[in-house]
Order: structure tokens, then C-alpha cells, then sequence
């Protein structure tokens, strides 16, 4: 081989090599990482959720599943299936968090892990339920949704064979519009269903009814058809067509055994801007239409005069006051408790003074209490009446009378055995003869619950929970009836009735949940489903056979809504059941006056609280003042003075909802 062949051979070897480059080392095994979709959720308890894990760097992508939680252990967290599929457990634990974690099988020490959230189930709930809608008429409905971060809804309703127009419509805002002619079966079923949860729904029903009747005439007469109106005085003692006491609210009455109504103190409107408190004592006849000005003063915030305890005085009178408790006893006498009031010295708070005022002389008398302010209560012993004792002072609470002449007073918002101020659920019998007051139930202290115990059943351990703005009846067997009023920070529609001869308390009626709306029923038409909305502030009467009557106030209506109202009811003893009779089942009604001294079916007052009420022995209901709705739909002061009649049924008027406002 030549020299030149050799190199030649030598220089592509050469070559070769120095370009060929060396075997590179194996790949670096890299760690097993394993993630889970979703990382987080918020989900309900009994509903389920899938999981997804990944696991990467391993051809073995299983995973082993478990679960954990701080409140929980076992099933209480809930399961998951081997394909990642979540149930949440029957009930939300204690702390509401559950961890999912995946575990790689070809990498026990690699895992991931979500963090659920566990809520309550989804709840709607429909307001108002189960009521009563006139043809043609107009509801608004309600949905409340629990445990969810949308809380939308979206409407339905169907009838008994399907959804069509003969059932109305409901539109996507919850506003329903019955037919204009009731269907062959009238009950529509409303549903709403959550937007965020579609398995969840809550319905109500509504029945659809012709327009009902009244029984009930009302006639205006007397005071203005405008809110907000200073009073006429004229000469004290002496009765003139053109006098009238001016607008007011929380003042008290009561009829005479003439027949006469007696109005005295409140709150209402002053000669310059804004409201003071009155003093004054005025008699209306009904005979001759006419008020009189009978005692105290027409000037604002007076102070009382008390005089010697147990001693009629012509200069004796109470302070101006709002919101006392009342009675008048078959000789003629006139008697008043408490109230937020001005004392002997002129200072402003609740007292505990009891008055009473001779219709014949004309002169008051200071009975009993304490003629300064924010006393506490003295309480002795239960069921023994005893010098010393006397109720705190309070205000807004309840009054009754008995067949024996005996007073008897309730609750209110004052002062107990430990002082404090709050809401009362005492019971008291005071004994003019005696001049002692008698602890007969409840608690001394402020605040109490009370006890419902079983509808209907009395029980020495039953008692109204703690309340003011009650109303009350006394029946002719000597049972004493109370009714709603404002509990804490909410109105109720419970129907209460205590037995003096046993000393128990029966729940009889409504519902011992707070701001029920109201059942209506047909207008003048009994049912035990019927039951007036939760309320305070409303009037009441009792029949001479023995029915209880109300109202007004303000609490909730057929709706659901918190307003005034102008709605009257009856209630029957014998078959404990409710009769809605007149007014309107829904709140804010302005008055229909008509022309004073003229009965009309068209006439009705406005809706309206902290009235004044009275039956008088010729059968007629009487209804005063207040604070509402006048005829122009201006809410203020209220001097109206009304009575109605029961007449035979005829038809109601039909009122547009837009007449209304």
C-alpha cells in the first residue's frame, strides 16, 4: 500500500472519530407528582362530587382514596368510591370541612389533597304560605334560599291538570296574577326552584276564591278625615258641636255605664313642629255627638299633681302620659295605671301610679304606686295580695276588669323585682276595696320566655312570654284572653286564656313562632285554618256573647308583609275559630270615609295602630284615633272617630290594589 494511501485512510479515521460523539448517560427517573380537580368546593350535605386524579412520571396512574376532617372520622365524613366519586355525609360536621387525598400506588409517600366545604342542605322556603287570593287579584310571592351563595329562583305553578291560564301566570319576580274566573279545582301550587341547586324547591298554595262578603257596616263620626289635626278645647266642663280632642296615639278609653266614651292622654301633634304629651280628659256623648273637655290640661307635657294618697281633690290629676293601662268599674269610676309619663316633679319616665277619676264629681284621686319615676316592682308572694305590693312601672301593657270589680293588669314593657327595663309577663289583681295588689303569675323579673306547653291544654307551668302591645278581652265566664303583641324584637299572633279560678294559662291559637302572616279564609266565613297575621299596637272588643274582636295594629298581613292594617276579625270561643270580617287582607289601606254620620257597606277606616276601642251597651262598636292612614294616604295622627254594626251579608266592594296607595 502506497505512503499515500495510508495516510489518506489515516486522515478519514481521524475524522471520523473526532466527530463521533460519546453515548450519553440514561435519563434521571423523575418523582412520581399526583393532582386533584377540583382543589376546592363548596358542596351540600347529600349531594355528590366527582374527583379527577392525575398522577405523572409512573406508567401506574392509580391512586388509593381517603378521607379526613377535624369534626369527623369514618362515614361521618362521608365516602368516596374507588373512582373518586364523593358523597358528603347526612349532616354537616363540627368544624364543616372535609380533606380528599390521593394517594399514587406506584408511590405510597406521593399524594395530593382538596378541601371541601361542606353547607347545610338547600332550603327554599315560599312566603306566604297557603293563602287565599281573590279572582283576578294580584300576590306577591316570596322565596328565601339557605345555605347557597345564589340565592335566585326561578317560578312555577300548576293546578290539578297542568299550567295553563286557567291558573293564572307568575312572572320571573314571584308577582302572581290569579284568573279572572275561579277554576274548577281553585288550589294552584307555587313553586320556586334554586337557580343555584336545581333539586331544591319550596312551594306554597293558593286558593282561588270569589270575592267574599262583609257583615260589617262602619260609620264616621266624628273628628277630621285628615291626619295630623290640633285639638278643638272650648270651655272646660262645657260640650259644643265644634270641640274635638286633636289626633293622638297610645292614649287610653273607656266607656262609661251611660254609654259615654272617655279618652285621656297620648302623644300627637303640637302647635309648632313635632309631637308632645297630653294630660287631658274628655268625654264624648254619643246622644248628642258631642265632646267635652272635661279635665287637665291643653297645653303639653304637664306634671302630675297627686295631692294626699286616698283622697279625691279637685286640683289632683295625672301627668301627661302615653301608653297607660285602664279600666272603669261598673260605679262609675274611672281607673288608670302607669305609662310613660311626667311625674310630681316634672320628670319624664315610666311610672307605676294608680288613679282613679269619679265621673260624677269630676275629681281624681290618687289610689296607690309611687308618684316618681322608674320604680321597681314589689312582689311579695304569689296569690297574696299585701300593702306593700305594687307592680314596677311600666308601659304598653295589658288591662281587664272582672264581674267582681277587681282590676287586673299584664305585662308591658317596665320594670321587675331586680329592676332592669325590659318586656314583662307579670300577672296582677289589684282590689279597690282593699287597695292591695296581688302577684298572681308570671315572673318578677324582666325578659321572660314564658311557656307554651300543648295547644289547648292548660298547665300551671303556661305563660305568655314576656310582651308588649298586647291586646285583651274578658269573657262572661270570667276568663281573661290575650292576644299577640311585640315579643323581643318580633309580633306574634298567639291566643292566649288564663282561668282566675285555677290561676293556669291556656295557649289556645295561633302560632308560637314569631311574624306569622295572617290566614284569611272567605270574608265572613269561620275556619280553623283562619288566623290573624302576628301583631302589636291592635284594639279589641268583646261581644255580649262572648266573641272576641280585632282590630288593626301593625304586624303582617295575607303577604307576608309588615305594615298597618285595617283588618277586623272575630273570634269564637265555643268552636276556637277565627272569622276574618272585614277590612282588607293586605296592609297600607288608606280610609274610605264617606259622608259623616251616614252608615255605609263602602265606608271603612284606614289601616292604623295604637288606637282606642269600645264596646257600648246598645251593641255598637266604637274605634278611635291613632296613629295611620287618613283619606288623601298621608300616615300620621290620627282624631277619627268611628262605630260599626253587624248587618245582614252583602257584597264587598271590590277595591282596585292601586285605590289603595
Amino acid at each position: 500500500m502506497s505512503r499515500r494511501l495510508v495516510l489518506l485512510v489515516g486522515i478519514l479515521l481521524l475524522t471520523w472519530f473526532c466527530s463521533s460523539e460519546p453515548p450519553h448517560p440514561p435519563p434521571p427517573q423523575l418523582p412520581v407528582k399526583v393532582t386533584l380537580s377540583p382543589e376546592t368546593a363548596n358542596m351540600h350535605v347529600d349531594r355528590s362530587l366527582q374527583f379527577t386524579a392525575t398522577v405523572k412520571n409512573t406508567t401506574n396512574a392509580s391512586v388509593t382514596w381517603s378521607l379526613s376532617g377535624d369534626g369527623c372520622n369514618g362515614a361521618s365524613c362521608g365516602t368516596i368510591s374507588s373512582a373518586g366519586l364523593y358523597s358528603a355525609p347526612q349532616s354537616v360536621p363540627d368544624p364543616p370541612y372535609v380533606t380528599v387525598k390521593a394517594t399514587s400506588s406506584a408511590d405510597t409517600s406521593k399524594s395530593a389533597t382538596a378541601a371541601i366545604l361542606l353547607l347545610g342542605p338547600v332550603v327554599v322556603t315560599v312566603r306566604p304560605p297557603d293563602i287565599l287570593v281573590t279572582a283576578g287579584a294580584v300576590r306577591w310571592f316570596g322565596a328565601v334560599v339557605d345555605n347557597v351563595v345564589d340565592s335566585r329562583v326561578t317560578w312555577s305553578l300548576a293546578g290539578a291538570t297542568g299550567s295553563g291560564p286557567e291558573y293564572g301566570t307568575i312572572s320571573n319576580e314571584g308577582m302572581y296574577t290569579a284568573p279572572a274566573a275561579v277554576p274548577g279545582d281553585p288550589v294552584v301550587t307555587i313553586t320556586a326552584t334554586s337557580v343555584e341547586d336545581p333539586g331544591a324547591t319550596g312551594s306554597t298554595t293558593a286558593t282561588i276564591r270569589a270575592d267574599g262578603t262583609s257583615e260589617i257596616t262602619w260609620t264616621w263620626v266624628s273628628g277630621s278625615d285628615t291626619a295630623n289635626q290640633l285639638g278643638i278645647y272650648g270651655m272646660k266642663g262645657v260640650p259644643a258641636p265644634s270641640n274635638v280632642p286633636g289626633s293622638r296615639v297610645s292614649a287610653t278609653s273607656w266607656i262609661d255605664s251611660g254609654g259615654n266614651l272617655w279618652l285621656f292622654g297620648g302623644f300627637g301633634p303640637g302647635p309648632s313642629v313635632g309631637g308632645i304629651l297630653f294630660n287631658d280628659l274628655w268625654k264624648y256623648d254619643p246622644a248628642t255627638d258631642q265632646w267635652t273637655w272635661v279635665s287637665g290640661s291643653n297645653t303639653s307635657d304637664q306634671p302630675g299633681v297627686y295631692g294626699t294618697k286616698g283622697v279625691a281633690d279637685p286640683l289632683n290629676v295625672p301627668g301627661s302620659k302615653e301608653n297607660p293601662m285602664s279600666w272603669s268599674d261598673p260605679r262609675g269610676k274611672l281607673w288608670l295605671f302607669g305609662g310613660m309619663s311626667y311625674d310630681a316633679l316634672g320628670q319624664n319616665g315610666c311610672m307605676n301610679d294608680l288613679w282613679s277619676f269619679d265621673t260624677a264629681t269630676a275629681h281624681w284621686t290618687y289610689v296607690s304606686g309611687f308618684y316618681l319615676t322608674n320604680e321597681w316592682g314589689i312582689y311579695g308572694t304569689k296569690g297574696v295580695p299585701a300593702p306593700s305590693n305594687a307592680p314596677g312601672a311600666r308601659y304598653r301593657g295589658a288591662s281587664w276588669i272582672d264581674a267582681a270589680g277587681k282590676l287586673w293588669l299584664f305585662g308591658g314593657w317596665g320594670f321587675g323585682r331586680l329592676g332592669g327595663y325590659d318586656r314583662l309577663n307579670d300577672l296582677w289583681k289589684f282590689d279597690p276595696e282593699t287597695s292591695e295588689w296581688a302577684w298572681i303569675s308570671g315572673s318578677d323579673v324582666i325578659g321572660d320566655p314564658g311557656e307554651y306547653g300543648t295547644k289547648g291544654v292548660p298547665s300551671p307551668l303556661n305563660a305568655p312570654g314576656a310582651r308588649c302591645d298586647t291586646v285583651t278581652w274578658i269573657d262572661p265566664s270570667g276568663k281573661l284572653w290575650l292576644f299577640g303583641g311585640f315579643v323581643y324584637s318580633y309580633h306574634t299572633n298567639d291566643l292566649w286564656r288564663f282561668d282566675p279560678a285555677s290561676a293556669e294559662w291556656t295557649w289556645m291559637s295561633g302560632s308560637d313562632w314569631p311574624n306569622e302572616p295572617g290566614f284569611y279564609g272567605t270574608k265572613g266565613v269561620p275556619d280553623p285554618r283562619n288566623v290573624p297575621g302576628a301583631r302589636s299596637f291592635a284594639v279589641s272588643w268583646a261581644d255580649p256573647q262572648g266573641r272576641l274582636w280585632l282590630f288593626g295594629g301593625v304586624g303582617y298581613d295575607s303577604d307576608g308583609s309588615q305594615t298597618g292594617l285595617n283588618d277586623l276579625w272575630r273570634y269564637d270561643p265555643m268552636t276556637n275559630e277565627w272569622t276574618w270580617m272585614a277590612g282588607s287582607d293586605l296592609g297600607g289601606e288608606r280610609g274610605s270615609y264617606g259622608t259623616k254620620g251616614v252608615p255605609e257597606i263602602t265606608n271603612f277606616p284606614g289601616a292604623r295602630s295604637a288606637a282606642l276601642s269600645g264596646l257600648e251597651g246598645s251593641g255598637r262598636f266604637w274605634l278611635w284615633g291613632g296613629g295611620g292612614i287618613d283619606s288623601v294616604n298621608v300616615q300620621g295622627w290620627l282624631n277619627d272617630l268611628w262605630h260599626f254594626t253587624c248587618l245582614p251579608p252583602g257584597p264587598a266592594p271590590d277595591r282596585a290594589r292601586a285605590d289603595r296607595h
